[in-house]
């Protein structure tokens, strides 16, 4: 392998160079002209320095596999080799000297045999927890990535050449499986490397080709491999005697989980019964009902078991024989181990009735379930009553559980409440305590001011511990932050309005502070939970203490730092609107807070179309609840700066959209909607208009835009008909009302008002036939209904996510990649209704209409 000292240096550059199409990933936004010019560059660089590179490196690998030399020096050598491959693989266009079939079939040769090289133990650390960190075993994990990755891209059914064809997948099952057996034979393998093999073993159930490979040793891969890494071990054994909270804190951390040999040992057999059930249920059965029967097994090994019975949830939710088979081993083996005099296993049991709650039978075995898990949750050992804590409020979810529970609320609540003042196990308890909340509201009714304290209290202790760790150890505590978070804000929500005027003061004296006071340090991870907090508290408190206010401006002065919240931000702000306005409009900093949020998202080339139309929405919400309550002078200097800002973003959608008509480029993924954008700048004018409507003549006048605004309004106003309902409704009701206003000036109009007057009145009418009733409106909201898809047929049918190819054929799964999920789409679904309701959306236009009638004598009185 030549000079070392020579080689490791510039593999390590190397390594830094195979990233460089991450370097070059270009971004989406509103100015971009040329999105995929910087990743030509990526590319061509990527392609330059691999052609060059490869022999090498493949001529490298060869060499080190050669030497039997298992130091330190040739693994970092075979480490960052396999890691450049990674990386060039995994750009998005692979270099084309790579794909090559020929140099494929090489690079894959060497790896397959790196992957099931065996290091000699006297070459290894002597300490078995050191012996992953070495190169050898880091250069194999990043083989199994690479394999996994070829299988995830092999399609046998392709009618095109494909890179990774059925002998590529035959031979990486065989090598894969070859580092299961030697983990059987007694040899070590680091976990890593484990998870990878069975993780690759697991995808290649679905082809053909490769299940073949192993199909015929089933039975030895279900009894010599996935159960034994199921079961309780030396090392959950030591951890859960000697530092229980350690263990708690790893059985919760799902990045270690995903990488363990049990998860992916898990997912084997979960992939086995799913896309081979003919051959691996009855298997699977067998192991079961013999492992239960056998007098001789551990409390370790019934662990194990009990792991294998949780793999068979989803197909006794399908099979009646099944749910009936497995109801009764419930009944026999999983309830009475409750009571077992291994933790472990009560710990164990607790989770497996959460997860089967819906095929328990009624009567005596469900209620001893039930009393079965919250017993545990009083358990001596830290770790039970923490899986009973987790079982309970997965429990939540079913409405006939908790209706059985509901009774004994007061118990488990005092039980939850002492755990979390123990300060174990926190994250699981306060989820549970939020699903209790969830499920039971007109229960937790007279517990909410103590929960609420209690959830607060955890947040601090949370907050300051987080402070005190690393950066690693602050993310384990997060989850717990947002569990306290949310379960504040559930207690809220469910309050009663009689509730409310005792209730809210008193959570106000702990509440306010914390939000201030987290403000204050910029914890934008729960900004959203925590202005839910305050629209809640400003909703239902009997009136707005001065503590609250001062949220008000806190909110304002964030939103300058944290834009993307405008949403939130309003739905919190307008509460202290609508219920004080006279307090708005009499406090200066108050008016200046809600403009410069609006003004600040109006100028953000950042913000979103749907934030630009939100800020100004927000601005027409507040001018409508201000009309009645503002003096002479407060009128005159509101009006000034919102017909400013109107008129200025005007001017400025303007001149971009005709820069934009005069590109060439085709911008499809940048398209605005500016006729839009001005609609809504209308729309504020209008209100303008409406909040008084001489004051607003007087300052366009002033600066001479009266007859330029009018014509831009005029013009755009049979546009107003593309707008979505039901804001579209509420718009052009807005137009109608504020129109209204100019005419009703009557004798004091302008005489270049007077001379668009006629052409005024003409769009009052019809903006009048174009506004529908709340019966049309109901009925043009009433959602269609959905098309009836894939009915299933007598026999259920195959998994959606598995091609429907016979059972002794590929079985193909349609893996959801990352990329390809529609992260907009599920926030949009799964987001709550922040919208702002406007008070003209209600307005009765009938004595409008009839006041303007009677002035203009030209409009028939609906």
């Amino acid at each position: 392998c030549g000079d070392m000292a020579r080689v490791c240096p510039a593999l390590y550059l190397l390594e830094v160079l195979s990233k460089v199409d991450q370097l070059y990933r270009s971004y989406a936004t509103r100015s971009a002209t040329n999105a995929t010019a910087p990743q030509d560059v990526g590319g061509q660089v990527l392609e330059q320095m691999a052609s060059r590179a490869a022999p090498t490196l493949l001529e490298l690998l060869s060499c080190v596999l050669a030497g039997n030399d298992f130091q330190e020096a040739a693994g970092e050598v075979a480490r960052l080799v396999t890691k450049i491959y990674w990386n060039l693989m995994s750009t998005s266009v692979p270099p084309r000297c790579l794909v090559d079939p020929n140099s494929f079939n090489l690079w894959l040769t060497k790896l397959a045999e790196l992957y099931v090289l065996q290091i000699p133990v006297d070459q290894q650390h002597p300490e078995e927890s050191e012996r992953s960190n070495s190169p050898w075993w880091k250069s194999k994990k990043w083989v199994g990535h690479s394999m996994l990755k070829f299988l995830q891209a092999f399609n046998p059914k392709a009618t095109k050449p494909q890179l990774v064809t059925a002998v590529h997948a035959v031979g990486m099952t065989q090598a894969a499986l070859g580092v299961v057996q030697q983990w059987c034979s007694g040899t070590w393998v680091s976990d890593r490397v484990l998870n990878s093999s069975l993780s690759f073993l697991g995808t290649s159930v679905q082809f053909k080709c490769t299940y073949t490979v192993y199909n015929q040793a089933i039975p030895q891969l279900l009894t010599n491999v996935i159960s034994p890494l199921l079961c309780f071990n030396q090392k959950d054994q030591d951890l859960w005697t000697n530092d229980p909270e350690e263990y708690i804190r790893r059985s919760m951390d799902i990045i270690e989980y995903i990488y363990s040999p049990e998860s992916s040992a898990r997912s084997l057999l979960q992939s086995l019964l799913r896309l081979r059930k003919s051959v691996a249920l009855p298997v699977v059965l067998e192991l079961l009902q013999s492992q239960l029967l056998d007098a001789n097994q551990t409390p370790a090994q019934l662990y194990g078991t009990l792991g294998i019975l949780i793999a068979l949830k989803q197909q006794a939710l399908k099979d009646e024989q099944l749910r009936n088979q497995v109801s009764q081993i419930l009944v026999s083996h999983v309830i009475p181990r409750l009571k077992h005099s291994q933790g472990f296993l009560r710990a164990r049991a607790c989770i497996v009735c959460s997860e089967f709650i819906q095929i328990v039978p009624a009567g005596a075995p469900y209620s001893q379930l039930l009393e079965g898990v919250t017993c545990c949750l009083s358990d001596l050992e830290l770790p039970v009553r923490n899986c009973a804590a987790t079982a309970l409020g997965d429990l939540m979810d079913n409405k006939q559980a908790a209706e059985h529970l509901k009774p004994h609320v007061q118990a488990l609540l005092e039980v939850l409440c002492g755990m979390l003042n123990q300060g174990g196990g926190n994250e699981e308890v306060i989820t549970t305590l939020g699903a209790v909340v969830d499920a039971m509201p007109n229960e937790i009714g007279p517990f909410a001011v103590t929960l609420s304290r209690v959830f607060t209290e955890a947040l601090v202790r949370i907050l300051k511990e987080d402070e005190e760790e690393t950066e690693e150890e602050g993310d384990d505590s997060t989850m717990a932050a947002v569990g306290c978070i949310a379960g504040i804000n559930s207690l809220l929500h469910i309050m009663t309005a009689d509730q409310a005027p005792e209730q809210v003061p008193q959570m106000e004296s702990w509440l306010v502070p914390l939000v201030g006071q987290m403000f204050g340090a910029g914890h934008l991870d729960f900004l959203d939970e925590l202005l839910d907090i305050v629209q809640m508290l400003a909703s239902k408190a009997p009136s707005l203490s001065p503590g609250m206010w001062d949220l008000f401006g806190q909110m304002a002065s964030l939103h300058l730092n944290a834009p993307d919240y405008l949403t939130a931000v309003v739905a919190a702000m307008a509460p202290f609107i609508s219920r004080a306005p006279s307090l708005i409009a009499s406090q200066p900093p108050n008016l200046q807070a809600i403009f410069t949020t609006v003004k600040h998202t109006l100028e953000n080339d950042s913000s979103s179309e749907e934030e630009y139309h939100a800020a100004i929405r927000f601005a027409c919400y507040t001018l409508q609840h201000l009309k009645d309550s503002a003096s002479a002078e407060t009128m005159q200097a509101v009006i000034q700066q919102w017909i400013k800002l109107s008129v200025d973003q005007l001017d400025h959608i303007m001149k971009e959209e005709e820069q934009a008509s005069q590109e060439e480029e085709d911008e499809d993924d940048m398209t605005i909607d500016f006729a839009c954008l001005q609609r809504s700048l209308l729309v504020l004018i209008s209100n303008c208009f409406i909040f008084e409507a001489r004051i607003t003549l007087s300052v366009m006048q002033a600066n001479a835009w009266t007859t330029r605004i009018l014509q831009v309004l005029l013009s755009l106003l049979s546009t107003f008909v593309q707008d979505p309902e039901p804001d579209g409704n509420e718009r052009k009701k807005t137009l109608l009302v504020g129109l209204s206003a100019v005419l009703m000036v009557g004798a004091e109009l302008s005489p270049e008002l007077q001379v668009l007057a006629p052409q005024l009145l003409q769009g009052i009418q019809w903006l009048h036939s174009q506004i529908l009733s709340p019966e049309q409106l109901a009925a043009h909201l009433e959602p269609p209904d959905k098309e009836v898809q894939g009915q299933p047929g007598a026999g259920g049918g195959l998994d959606p996510a598995v091609d429907d190819g016979d059972e002794d054929g590929d079985r193909i799964v349609n893996n959801l990649e990352y990329e390809d999920f529609d992260l907009a789409e599920f926030f949009d679904d799964h987001a709550k209704d922040d919208d702002i309701e406007l008070p003209i959306a209600t307005l009765d236009l009938g004595p409008v209409l009839a006041q303007l009638e009677n002035l203009c004598g030209a409009m028939t009185s609906p």
